[in-house]
């Protein structure tokens, strides 16, 4: 009959400056892990929230400058609204919200994207980007023309 001595085998791996290392190792890497499997997570399940907010700041914004644009389509009688549908108008198209860059200083804007995939217009979202946006090099604008016309939005 075989007999196991586990204290000999307990005593090697306690003693051994190399499984000792491997196992702070894997215990820190399974820290790293869970704490990106967790905020992975809760941005996945989040996006719905974060979804809305956007549309309610996006049409502050808009109802602030007077216009009667609105994000949101009507479908079914219920408000329809998603980032992965590009937050469409019902009437107008679609509108890309992204980050504008000029001066070093960088500001939220939406652009409208008509039903034929073209800009029609860029809207900044808040005060100061009205101002950088008007004083924009046409080859700044049109650099970001291309770049949203050229994604693909279907």
């Amino acid at each position: 009959m075989i007999e196991f001595n586990f204290q000999k085998i307990k005593n090697f791996f306690l003693e051994n400056k190399f499984f000792l290392l491997i196992k702070d190792k894997l215990i820190f890497s399974a820290w790293i892990l869970g704490i990106i499997l967790i905020s992975g997570i809760t941005w996945h399940l989040t996006v719905s929230v974060r979804t809305n907010f956007l549309r309610i700041a996006v049409n502050q914004v808009f109802e602030q400058y007077g216009g009667n644009l609105r994000l949101g389509d009507q479908k079914n009688g219920v408000n329809y609204f998603s980032l992965t549908d590009h937050m469409g108008f019902s009437d107008l198209g679609t509108v890309y919200i992204f980050s504008f860059f000029t001066d070093g200083l960088s500001f939220p804007c939406a652009a409208i994207i008509g039903r034929d995939g073209r800009i029609q217009n860029f809207i900044a979202l808040n005060p100061q980007g009205q101002k950088y946006l008007m004083d924009a090099s046409v080859g700044l604008i049109a650099m970001y023309t291309r770049r949203i016309e050229g994604s693909s939005y279907e």
